[in-house]
């Protein structure tokens, strides 16, 4: 296997991964608001459910800022290259351009494995 087809592989992995995660994000947010009580017009929630929430907005936070992150990173690298080299240059760009998309993308599904885990842990503690 080529290390371009290794890349391209992975590439589609964390397309697939980035996709679920904004899934499963919003689902967890819409079993958190069937947890919801109302008493006297005031929401209320668990704590370990404010948590979960807050883990999944967070995802869906990281989501959005993996995606402006590698937009801005790679806009700024382009005109830099624009003005730099002639059109069709192919040169090799930083290794660092991708740290923070990258830095984004684990967070992201990080919280969302978060909030997982604690939800979990609230409908089991709700079950017994």
């Amino acid at each position: 296997m080529k290390t371009s087809d290794i890349w391209e592989n992975c590439k589609s992995y964390t397309v697939s991964a980035s996709d679920a995660a904004r899934q499963l994000s919003f689902a967890g947010i819409a079993v958190v608001w069937l947890f919801k009580s109302d008493a006297g017009g005031a929401l209320h929630l668990d704590q370990k459910l404010v948590f979960a929430a807050a883990c999944f907005v967070a995802a869906l936070a990281f989501d959005l800022l993996q995606y402006v992150t590698g937009y801005v990173s790679y806009y700024i690298l382009g005109r830099w290259r624009e003005r730099k080299f002639a059109d069709g240059y192919d040169a090799k760009y930083p290794i660092w351009i991708n740290l923070p998309i990258d830095t984004f993308f684990r967070l992201k599904l990080v919280a969302v494995i978060s909030g997982y885990v604690v939800l979990f842990c609230f409908l089991v503690s709700r079950l017994t």
